[in-house]
């Protein structure tokens, strides 16, 4: 019998509470300098050596948290506005930081320095804006939803949230999804497979939608215009220096979260029985419970059980042993991705491990 939210004692709600107010490490990431620093002018750098150096280190030394929340605190933290409401914050942080970086990035006469400025802002787009909008993408609400397709037009990608929704869920881990990729695939080929054919895929399901609505607008024109709207802004702002910022750094972030697609899905694929494939399962996505980076990204990196139980809050996200585990967090993972020697190297004996590993049924 499963306990209800009434069932838990104030020190459990503290420790929800605890737990949850981490998830603000995300945010603190990228404002501590800001916050701390007298002449951030000085750290162009910063923000891309913390993110690639440091914090895979970090997660080395913290390690992986494998604990779950108990039934009882799992609905308890459903049932607290301000858990569900800190994504959104994530709305008036990124746009604000967004342009302040924009700002430094004008203003710097070094071209080292601009590169900097460029990565700075596209993982921050990544991290922020893409991943928290990914978060809110999935949630019941429209105006949620909405708040997440406004993340994501921000840094040019609003097909990712027709397309990864009702695209990438359905057909995970099979030769339909251009977002899995299959073992053997480096992740060079990956982008430009992703890049082509996802807005295509997008812009397909977005009009097809709308033709059963009768709607004269489909979704994805609607997210591009924003992002258009966006453009304009930058223009208006900082002239053509704006224009190469914005559309530079929101394909860095692009870049990032297609990466991410990739080490996520990897070499997985889901079993085809007669005309269909088997139901996605925990199974399907890889896993990663290192402790720091699942507090930067709000529990991406249970990806597992994500696609297997897409409107779980990140809070309430699980992690399950026999699920494909990855040896490192993502900031490691991504820098293999790039050396796809490396990569198939670590990844292909990963592969081999998974399926070694017993399966438990996992249907909760």
């Amino acid at each position: 019998m499963l306990k209800t939210s009434q069932d838990i004692s104030l020190a459990q709600k503290l420790w929800v509470s605890l737990y949850s107010t981490c998830f603000l490490a995300g945010y603190a990431f990228f404002l501590w300098p800001l916050l701390l620093l007298v002449e951030p002018s000085h750290w162009p750098w910063l923000i891309p050596f913390n993110t690639f150096i440091i914090l895979p280190l970090l997660d080395a030394i913290i390690g992986r948290y494998r604990s779950n929340l108990s039934d009882a605190q799992t609905a308890w933290s459903k049932q607290q506005l301000w858990i569900r409401l800190l994504p959104l914050l994530c709305l008036p942080i990124f746009l604000s930081y967004q342009v302040i970086i924009a700002g430094y990035f004008i203003s710097s006469s070094s071209l080292l320095d601009k590169l900097g400025w460029l990565l700075t802002a596209g993982i921050a787009g990544g991290v922020l804006a893409i991943n928290i909008g990914h978060e809110l993408i999935h949630r019941k609400t429209k105006w949620e939803q909405r708040a997440g397709g406004l993340l994501l037009a921000s840094v040019g990608y609003g097909s990712f949230k027709v397309e990864h929704v009702h695209g990438h869920h359905v057909w995970v881990a099979t030769p339909e999804d251009p977002t899995t990729a299959p073992k053997g695939m480096h992740i060079y080929h990956f982008w430009l497979r992703a890049l082509t054919k996802t807005p295509l895929k997008a812009f397909q399901i977005a009009k097809q939608r709308a033709e059963k609505k009768n709607a004269t607008l489909n979704e994805f024109v609607v997210l591009y215009a924003v992002s258009g709207a966006f453009l304009i802004a930058y223009i208006a702002a900082f002239g053509l220096l704006g224009a190469i910022y914005w559309l530079a750094h929101s394909l860095i972030a692009i870049l990032l979260l297609e990466t991410v697609n990739y080490i996520e899905h990897y070499g997985l694929a889901r079993t085809k029985k007669g005309e269909r494939y088997e139901p996605t399962t925990h199974l399907h996505s890889w896993n990663s419970s290192h402790l720091l980076t699942n507090f930067l990204l709000f529990n991406l990196q249970r990806h597992s059980d994500h696609h297997a139980h897409a409107s779980r809050p990140y809070q309430t996200l699980r992690h399950f042993d026999e699920s494909p585990q990855m040896p490192q967090g993502y900031a490691a993972m991504i820098i293999m991705s790039l050396l796809p020697p490396l990569w198939f190297n670590v990844m292909h004996r990963q592969l081999e491990l998974q399926l070694s590993v017993p399966i438990t049924p996992r249907d909760q």
